[in-house]
């Protein structure tokens, strides 16, 4: 049984601080995406389960919490490649970390401060640059409370 292992950290261009841990257990597997502000917590989500569903190259976990969007990475060892887009910018590349006590198994983690509607769009390729899947997602967040602004993205 293991405690939770502190996969990757850094820091958001507009200031919050992120961490994304691994709890590996027999039957479950939890990765956890956490970004705080000053200190206190703005966002904190991720999922549990299987490491991967069966047949599947990615899982995905993606949510809000006020005016912080984040999403959670699981990939196969097959995925070399994975890449963030948001709205119209250029992609983003995705650092994949190993899943610690998990082989096979790699995490990777995105966190955005949004103030306006973007789609976020996904793609995993393999070493040859094939998809091998791609996702997205309109989100559209919350207003902004009073007296922040917009901007920022994590892709560690």
């Amino acid at each position: 049984m293991q405690d939770d292992e502190v996969v990757a950290r850094g820091m958001l261009p507009s200031g919050e601080d992120w961490q994304l841990t691994a709890t590996v257990r027999p039957d479950n597997v939890m990765t956890m995406l956490s970004i705080t502000r000053q200190g206190t917590s703005v966002f904190g989500g991720g999922m549990g389960g299987p490491a991967l569903a069966e047949n599947q190259s990615l899982n995905l976990y993606w949510g809000s919490e006020g005016d912080v969007f984040g999403i959670v990475v699981r990939a196969a060892e097959s995925v070399a490649h994975l890449t963030v887009t948001v709205g119209s910018a250029e992609p983003t590349e995705l650092r994949l970390h190993p899943v610690p006590h998990c082989p096979g198994v790699n995490v990777a983690a995105f966190g955005l401060k949004m103030d306006r509607r973007e789609e976020i769009s996904l793609s995993a390729r393999d070493r040859n640059g094939h998809v091998l899947e791609t996702r997205s997602s309109p989100v559209a967040p919350p207003a902004p409370p009073a007296g922040t602004t917009g901007g920022g993205w994590l892709a560690e």
